[in-house]
Order: C-alpha cells, then sequence, then structure tokens
C-alpha cells in the first residue's frame, strides 16, 4: 500500500515523497534532497524532535502516513562505525570505519588485509571468476565475473551503483552494523567488469586523508564530499602499498584478464570452478627483494635464563625509591593544574602537520632491531632495514629452528597495545607495519605441531652453538645516607644546620660538655 512522508527543510521548504512499506528511510531522506536540490550526505531526518535511523524501511520505522519530518543538517565530522563482514563461509571480519567509507573501499580493504587481521593476499573479493561454457556443455568454456552482493539488514546491494554509495547513505552512521556477503553471477564476462571497474572506482583505491580520518568537529566537508560516488567514469588507482606490491598487482589483473583458453579436446565439466588471483611465484619474489637474504652471521642467538626467577624480582629492595619528593609534589601539582586549563580541538592544518612531521619521522627510519622470542625463552636478534618484509623475518626465524618445515606464527604488540599476528607476507616492517627502534615479538607453534616437537629445544644444534648468555645490566644500589627516620613526608632532611644548633644532635662530646658546662656555670665575661 503506497503511502507518503513530507519533509520540511530549514526554510519551510517542503516536499512529497511517495513510499512502500519497504522503502527505506535513506532512500526517503535522498529523494527529498533531490527535490529541494540538496546533498543529501549533509542532511538527516528527525521526526518529533528525534533522529529517525535512516537504515531502517518505512514499515519498521514507526512513522504513519502523512508524517512530517525536519530535514537537518548532521555534523561535518564522519562518525566511526563497527563493521563486521560476515563472509559465505560464515567467517566474520571486523574493523572500524569512518561513516564517509564507501562500500567499495570496505571490501577491498578486507581483501588486501588492511583491516580485519586477515593478512594480505588472504582472500579473493572483487575479482573472482567463474569458468562456464554454453548451455549445451560443450565449446572452450568462458570466464564470468562473480558479482560481490552485499546485504544490510533486509537489503540487498548489487550493482556497481551500490557499491559506490557511503555507509551514511545507506543510513549506518553508528554503532555496529553486519554487512553479509555473498556472490552472483550475472552472466558478464570477466574482461567487461573489469573495464567498468576502473570507469566506476578510482578513489576506492586511494588511501583515505587525513581530513577524511579527523573525528573531531574541525573536519572539513570537502573531505566528506570526495568519497561520494562520482558520475564521470574515473581510473582505477593502484591499491596502498599494504594491500599488494606492483609486482603482485600485475600478476593479478594479467590473470585475470586473459582472453578465453583455447578449445581443448575433451569439453570441461559443467562444476564451476572459482578463479582466484594466483600465488606470486616464490622465485620471482626473491629475486625481486632488494634486502639480502637472512645469513647466520647477522643474527645474535641469546640462551634461556637458567634461573625460574626473573631478573627483575632479584633486583634489591630499597623502600627509599617509593618516598616522594617535594620535587614530585611539584611536578604533579603542574600536571593537575596543566589538565585543568580548557583546550580547544586542533585545526585541520594542525592535525595536517601533525601526520606530516610523523610520516618524516618514519621516513628517518633506517633500521630496526627485532628481538624474537621463542618457546622455551631462547631469543634471535636481527636487524632490518627499510626493505626488509615480513617474509624476511620468517625466513631469519625457520633458518634457526631445529624443525623450520612446521607451522608457526610471530604476534607482536601493535601501536593500540593489541595482540596482533604477523601474517607472512610482502608487507614493509618499517613503512606498513611502522615499527622503529627496538621491537619484541613472540613465536608459538600451530595447532598442527605435535607435542614431542614442542618439547624439545627450538633451535638448531649451530644455533645452539652461538648462543650466549643475556646480560641485564642492575642499576647500582644506593644506600641512604640518613636514617629513615630522619626524613619528612616528602624526603626532606629533617638534620642539619637547623637541629644542629637546637639539639646539638651532631656534636661531638667534647662540644657537648662545653655547652652542657655553659649552661650550668654560666658563660664567663
Amino acid at each position: 500500500m503506497a503511502s507518503n512522508v513530507v519533509v520540511i527543510d530549514s526554510t519551510f521548504r517542503r516536499a512529497n515523497v511517495k513510499v512502500q512499506p519497504q522503502t527505506h528511510l535513506s532512500d526517503v531522506l535522498e529523494e527529498a534532497c533531490k527535490k529541494l536540490n540538496l546533498r543529501s550526505e549533509q542532511y538527516g531526518l528527525k521526526h518529533n524532535k528525534k533522529n529517525i535511523d535512516l537504515s531502517l524501511t518505512y514499515r519498521l520505522s514507526g512513522l504513519h502516513s502523512g508524517a512530517q519530518l525536519e530535514l537537518v543538517q548532521v555534523s561535518r565530522s564522519p562518525a566511526v562505525v563497527n563493521i563486521a563482514l560476515q563472509l559465505p563461509s560464515n567467517q566474520r571480519l571486523t574493523e572500524k570505519f569512518p561513516s564517509s567509507t564507501t562500500l567499495w573501499q570496505i571490501l577491498r580493504r578486507f581483501e588486501s588485509g588492511a583491516a580485519g587481521g586477515s593478512g594480505p593476499d588472504a582472500i579473493n573479493i572483487t575479482q573472482r571468476g567463474i569458468a562456464s561454457t554454453d548451455a549445451e556443455g560443450v565449446g572452450a568454456g568462458r570466464l564470468y565475473y562473480e558479482m560481490p552482493v552485499l546485504q544490510v539488514m533486509n537489503r540487498e546491494l548489487a550493482s556497481f551503483v551500490d557499491l559506490q554509495k557511503t555507509l551514511a547513505q545507506i543510513g549506518v552512521t553508528s554503532g555496529s552494523s553486519l554487512l553479509r556477503l555473498k556472490y552472483r553471477n550475472d552472466g558478464q564476462p570477466l574482461e567487461e567488469a573489469m573495464t567498468q571497474i576502473s570507469q566506476y572506482f578510482k578513489a576506492a583505491e586511494e588511501p583515505q586523508t587525513a581530513t577524511t580520518e579527523v573525528h573531531g568537529a574541525h573536519a572539513s566537508a570537502a573531505g566528506q564530499l570526495e568519497s561520494n560516488p562520482v558520475p564521470e567514469p574515473m581510473e582505477e588507482a593502484t591499491p596502498s602499498p599494504a594491500a599488494a606490491s606492483p609486482l603482485q598487482e600485475s600478476q593479478t589483473t594479467a590473470s585475470l584478464t586473459a582472453p578465453p583458453a583455447e578449445p581443448q579436446s575433451e569439453p570441461p565439466t559443467d562444476t564451476p570452478s572459482h578463479i582466484s588471483p594466483p600465488p606470486p611465484d616464490n622465485s620471482s619474489t626473491l629475486s625481486t627483494k632488494t634486502s639480502p637474504p637472512p645469513t647466520k652471521s647477522s643474527v645474535k642467538v641469546y640462551q634461556a635464563p637458567s634461573s625460574d626467577t626473573p631478573t627483575a624480582a632479584q633486583t634489591p629492595h630499597n623502600p627509599n625509591d617509593y618516598i616522594p619528593t617535594i620535587d614530585h609534589a611539584k611536578i604533579h601539582q603542574s600536571r593537575l593544574n596543566d589538565l585543568s586549563r580548557n583546550r580547544r580541538l586542533p585545526s585541520d592544518k594542525e592535525i595536517a602537520k601533525d601526520q606530516e612531521e610523523k610520516q618524516a619521522a618514519l621516513a628517518a627510519v633506517q633500521q630496526v632491531k627485532v628481538r624474537i622470542r621463542l618457546p622455551d625463552q631462547n631469543m634471535l636478534e636481527d636487524t632490518f632495514d627499510r626493505s626488509a618484509t615480513a617474509a624476511d623475518l620468517y625466513d631469519v626465524v625457520r633458518l634457526a629452528l631445529r624443525y623450520p618445515e612446521q607451522t608457526f606464527l610471530l604476534k607482536y604488540t601493535d601501536s593500540k597495545g593489541k595482540h596482533t599476528t604477523l601474517p607472512e607476507g610482502p608487507r614493509l616492517l618499517i613503512r606498513d607495519l611502522q615499527w622503529r627502534g627496538s621491537t619484541v615479538i613472540y613465536m608459538i607453534w600451530g595447532d598442527d605441531v605435535s607435542d614431542d616437537i614442542k618439547k624439545q629445544p627450538n633451535l638448531n644444534d649451530e644455533f645452539t652453538n652461538m648462543a650466549k648468555a643475556l646480560t641485564v645490566e642492575q642499576p647500582l644500589s644506593q644506600e641512604s645516607e640518613e636514617p629513615e627516620e630522619k626524613r619528612g613526608m616528602f624526603g626532606q632532611k629533617l638534620g642539619g644546620k637547623d637541629a644542629k644548633g637546637k639539639g646539638g644532635g651532631n656534636l661531638s662530646s667534647s662540644e657537648k660538655a662545653a655547652r652542657l658546662k655553659g649552661m650550668l656555670f654560666g658563660k664567663k665575661k
């Protein structure tokens, strides 16, 4: 049953929008803004002074026929939304995105491994092909494109135009949302689909600028408008460095855009087989590396600690370390005063300058020292340059293990304090992972490794002979010169010149006798 709602803007202009029970309120907003010649991404809807969830349908919104909706401006800064992508295998990948992110950007980030923690080149979402023959099952067959289809609640997005929409345009502006992914073969040849992708998505592959990542009140509206669908054809940009290397991208593009195979003597089977991008050849990858292969001479090996007591627990306890001094009280008071002052939010120029300084500081890092702690508490240490990748780090560990053919993982703590698994791939340690200075990572065995192998020494005989004890410099113990009872609340000395003049606590026995004699018999004039 058709109905209608009335949308009123701030200047009391009215727009009548016809709705069906299954019409989404985000479509109502878009239609109203189109009639009022406004940009829908800058506005929201209110009813009875309450914000309306644009992801709902008209049937679930609770609005009556002829309801009057207010068109209000929304915040210019994009909100952060927690997105969960459910794959056809029921695996879920979660990541936080700004509401100005397009659905295509979300798929590409999950595909490249930059989001969700699935690792680079772990899944293929946007470049899938399926082999198919004609209706009679004869012929050489042809590759057809499998379109990624997203389902948000009861709404299905199954075209390139729909995937250009941002989260805000489909009504997802806060909280969490689940995107269910499936694939559909619409009979479109793979090469035609690749051409359309290059026409539709140019900005989808580009990294977000610092302006679009700002969640404060000073985010500019220009950065948000850049993520909106662009009607004119555009070229597809290269993916981010964390997604794939240029060599792998060229291999993937060449494999997907290859012409159909020549006719074979035997007709192919009717069972479709998913065509994924071929993995990079190890030999070609090794030949293009600029960093030298790992050698035994560059790796330092440290023995496991012989004592069960941690080194930090062996340090003698000094109670004077916990006595606050006057300087500590002054520093604490100055920090309290500093926190009590009102501070303004940084401007766009200040945020951009801060990002440039961080990038310049990261570009100045030429080497990073990495220490790998093995399960048996032995440690490996090596220094890597800017061209070193995560695969080089795995090669160093595999070079020292007694059973290098067994599966293992490397874990580290990222900048957010989260324990993250380091996938073996072409990601650069300094530029992509933003490692600097010294980094400690931990190796763990895979689930398929037997307990007998886990109980044996992790290092092979050659590296075991190279191992040496790790020396830890202990701090020098400084004994307090003054007794504990002669210190005040903040550690100040209570003895000294004043105490000597009044009580004579530091006088010698002869001086005490002379002073006592003067007090009893008086001083001679």
